[in-house]
């Protein structure tokens, strides 16, 4: 039990460390081309250098705060039920998996804020408003 659960433990850490460490690095500092090998790519952030950098350092901000909440949230979440109420196995599995569910659909809706950012700031051509 005590191996499944540092598992799962370790599984629910992912996501948020994964937030907390990308979104430092792209607030400090944008990938430097457009066609680089990670970053947030939708129609919007590629059009020119300008709309590049701004979608990083404001999806950095937000994958910052959401990465350090969600890795509070996810500890508490999965800690508490496993360590103190001893939860079955199955039990704790089930939890863990939802969490990381809820972890990447948060990821996922962190689209929606920047691209109405990048709408709101620049025009359907890349140019700033």
């Amino acid at each position: 039990m005590v191996g499944f659960w540092i598992f799962m433990f370790l599984m629910i850490l992912l996501f948020p460390l994964f937030l907390l460490v990308m979104g430092i690095v792209f607030a400090k500092k944008t990938p430097k081309s457009i066609g680089s090998l990670y970053g947030y790519k939708t129609s919007r952030s590629l059009l020119n250098d300008e709309t590049w950098a701004f979608a990083h350092a404001y999806c950095g901000k937000i994958w910052m705060v959401l990465g350090m909440l969600m890795l509070f949230l996810s500890i508490l979440i999965y800690t508490i039920p496993t360590l103190v109420l001893e939860m079955q196995k199955e039990v704790s599995g089930i939890i863990g998996g939802v969490t990381v569910g809820v972890q990447l659909l948060c990821i996922l809706v962190t689209r929606i804020p920047v691209e109405r950012a990048l709408k709101k700031n620049f025009d359907s051509f890349g140019v700033r408003r």
